[in-house]
């Protein structure tokens, strides 16, 4: 059986007196991975997360995770 996986990633951008500043950002993640848990599937979601030298670049925005197995 194929394993697939879906990623996406969504900023908000709003200005804050002459600039614009990202605020926070909504990471999304859907896979289909028959011999693992939702549990183990979190784990290592929330790992990627904050290992995420993009996420560490970014880290005054609010990054917010939603992990989905289907």
């Amino acid at each position: 059986r194929s394993h697939q996986s879906r990623a996406t990633e969504k900023r908000r951008l709003e200005k804050q007196g002459d600039a614009f500043v990202i605020p926070s950002i909504l990471l999304e993640t859907e896979a289909e991975i028959p011999e693992i848990s939702e549990e183990d599937f979190q784990n290592y979601a929330k790992s990627a997360k904050e290992n995420c030298p993009v996420s560490k670049v970014l880290a005054g925005a609010e990054i917010s995770l939603n992990a989905k197995l289907k």
